[in-house]
């Protein structure tokens, strides 16, 4: 057996072996299914939950990637070839006239200048006039290492495209860089966030799909025997029946009884006779193989779908069939075993479901006619 997975949710975990296919369990009582059912719809609400989450940070990733577009597509405004002063800064434009940096920019942007002192020239020109204590304390240039960065997030077009424009020293005094500074780690650690929750979501995803499986096959199978269920018989044998019309090729359906069943309950007990009724599945199921359809009809009945090519061949293995059933011997029945009868039918063109059964079902009918007792 598997070791268990710690990230696995508890009742998935509770309900692994008790719904795995070879359990030869009783039905689950209705506290069980109620706390299953309780499970899912528990899983289901907080998926949901996280799936809004999920779409409101990509609504918030979407309005980032916009901003800092935008923010660059301004930044790429002031670039180009300018002829200014190495000494005053003044800036000469067309027309050869020389005009202060404000000047310039507010004529060419629209940018209006608040004038004050950075704390690179507070220290510069007043480090003999204030204390140390008046004086600003100098900025340390921050930038975002790729060492911080996993394999995932470089791998975001978003980051990878703004990360070297970021960390540019060239650009830290390049108008509206702290605003892109600012909107770019804004981005980053939404991102890394999204990522959280993607993960999140993909485990509760993974959760909610196991319990989904382990709910439809709870729906879908007889939990004595271990096969499918009438419900599930009836839905691959619809799917078998319209591949058959489909690509015409020989499918039979098996209908078996066991009919010394009830004597057999009598004499031993019901506990012994679900262990035959076990055993005789297990034969069935065996003879089906893993691609085929075998299932527990009624309470002593089962259905298996055989393919041939002719007639005489399905007549053959029921024979064998009703001799591998009576073969069957039960221990604790004191080697006591069960008899059965068989009918079968051959699907015909264009034939619907409940004719087909009805066939199979009067050819087991006549077939037990014929038993003695």
């Amino acid at each position: 057996m598997p070791p268990a997975d710690p990230n696995e949710h508890p009742i998935i975990a509770k309900y692994s072996a008790r719904l795995a296919p070879d359990n030869e369990a009783g039905p689950l009582p209705l506290a069980e299914a109620r706390e299953l059912y309780g499970a899912l719809v528990k899983i289901n609400r907080r998926f949901a939950k996280t799936a809004r989450i999920s779409d409101s940070y990509q609504t918030q990733v979407k309005t980032l990637v916009r901003e800092l577009q935008e923010a660059l597509r301004r930044n790429k405004t002031l670039h180009g070839m300018l002829a200014i002063c190495s000494s005053c800064k003044q800036i000469r434009d067309e027309q050869g006239q020389w005009h202060s940096l404000e000047t310039y920019i507010t004529q060419h942007t629209g940018t209006i200048f608040s004038h004050g002192m950075c704390p690179t020239c507070a220290h510069r020109f007043y480090a003999d006039v204030l204390t140390a204590s008046d004086l600003p304390a100098l900025p340390a240039t921050r930038t975002i290492p790729a060492a911080r960065l996993s394999a995932e997030d470089l791998g975001d077009q978003v980051i990878a495209r703004f990360l070297p424009l970021v960390n540019d020293p060239q650009n830290q005094d390049m108008p509206l860089h702290a605003d892109l500074k600012a909107l770019f780690h804004k981005y980053v650690r939404l991102h890394k966030r999204m990522q959280r929750i993607a993960e999140i979501s993909d485990r509760y995803h993974a959760e909610f799909h196991k319990a989904h499986l382990a709910t439809e096959w709870a729906a879908l199978s007889d939990p004595l025997t271990g096969l499918l269920n009438r419900r599930g018989v009836l839905q691959r044998l619809e799917l078998a029946r319209a591949q058959s019309i489909a690509a015409p090729r020989g499918l039979g359906v098996v209908m078996l009884d066991l009919v010394s069943l009830s004597d057999f309950n009598r004499r031993h007990g019901f506990e012994t006779g679900d262990r035959a009724l076990v055993a005789v599945a297990r034969l069935l199921g065996a003879t089906a193989g893993p691609a085929g359809i075998c299932g527990r009809w009624d309470g002593d009945e089962f259905l298996l779908v055989v393919r041939v090519l002719h007639p005489d061949e399905v007549q053959a293995a029921v024979e064998q069939l009703c001799t591998k059933v009576a073969a069957v011997k039960c221990p604790t029945a004191e080697g006591a075993g069960v008899r059965a009868s068989a009918g079968w039918a051959l699907l015909e063109a264009a034939e619907s479901m409940e004719s087909w059964l009805g066939r199979a079902t009067v050819a087991r009918q006549r077939h037990r006619a014929t038993l003695p007792g």
